[in-house]
This record gives structure tokens, C-alpha cells and sequence, in this order.
């Protein structure tokens, strides 16, 4: 009888501390930098699961949906988290396999610049890029376009690399 009131009294604490864990965190970064941060190590370290908390589910992408001028409504009820979220694993694959393929040594990356723009479409959101480079000084610019929702940040669309040389000259 002990025994069983034990385990059931243990029980109750680890249902409640995961329900509170649940409730603590909510999904999306507090900014576009750090939105940035785990994006980048995320490809660090080949790791796709680091994302899955800062890319737009079905409530976020509802409240877009609900809640942006017509132009871009349009566009956001055309949204499909399914999709979304294949994307975002393409981008992040193609800039995974591209970097091998200009000999970047993924464990051995450091971010060395940052920017911000606004974005393309009128919402609160920016593209973002990024500069990554090895300890062999190969480098690679990786770009994405991020969307503030409710407060916090998440990747949208256009996970990609550029050319270095372009964004170099830009500067």
C-alpha cells in the first residue's frame, strides 16, 4: 500500500512538472538575432529537430491568417504547416549538402556578420543574412526570411545560401 502510494505520488510529480514545462515554454524566438543563433546551430550541427519550436504551426499561422491586410492574407491562407515545415527541411538540407560541397567543415563554423532587412511583403518580419566561416576561412551567407508573430520570431520561407562575393561587395 505504501509502495503504491509512492509511486502513485511520484507519478503526480513528474505529470505535473511536464505540464508545467509545457506551459513555461512557448514556441519562437525573442528576437531575430537569436532566432539566427539557433538557426545556426541547428546546421552546426546537422540537427533539424532544434528548429521544430521556431517554425509557424497551426496557431500561429492561423492568427496571420486573421490578422493581416488583404494583400497578405491571401498569401497566408494559402499556408499549410505540413508544408511550411517541408520547406524549411529542403532549404535546411540544400544548405547542409551545398556547404560540403564548398568544403565547409560544419563542426569547426563560426557566425561572423549578421543582418537584417525589412522584408519583401508588408508584415513585421525581415530577411535575414547571415555569414558562416570554418576554421579554413570557407565561407558561406545563408538567408532566410523570418515573421514576428504575437511577440516572437520564426522562420517563414527562402532557407537558402548566396554567394559570398555578392554580399561582400554589398557592404
Amino acid at each position: 500500500m505504501i509502495l503504491t502510494l509512492g509511486i502513485i505520488s511520484l507519478s503526480s510529480v513528474i505529470s505535473f512538472r511536464e505540464s508545467n514545462s509545457k506551459e513555461l515554454f512557448s514556441p519562437g524566438a525573442e528576437s531575430a538575432k537569436q532566432l539566427s543563433n539557433v538557426l545556426f546551430h541547428a546546421l552546426r550541427l546537422n540537427n533539424f529537430q532544434q528548429l521544430s519550436y521556431y517554425i509557424p504551426g497551426k496557431k500561429e499561422i492561423m492568427i496571420l491568417q486573421t490578422h493581416s491586410n488583404e494583400k497578405n492574407r491571401l498569401f497566408f491562407e494559402s499556408m499549410d504547416e505540413v508544408d511550411l515545415k517541408a520547406n524549411i527541411i529542403n532549404g535546411f538540407d540544400k544548405i547542409i549538402r551545398e556547404g560540403i560541397e564548398k568544403n565547409i567543415n560544419w563542426a569547426g563554423v563560426e557566425l561572423v556578420d549578421y543582418e537584417t532587412k525589412a522584408c519583401n511583403l508588408n508584415i513585421d518580419g525581415c530577411n535575414v543574412t547571415y555569414t558562416i566561416e570554418d576554421q579554413n576561412l570557407n565561407r558561406i551567407v545563408v538567408t532566410y526570411d523570418a515573421i514576428r508573430i504575437d511577440n516572437k520570431w520564426y522562420l517563414l520561407q527562402n532557407l537558402n545560401l548566396a554567394e559570398p562575393e555578392k554580399e561582400m561587395s554589398r557592404n
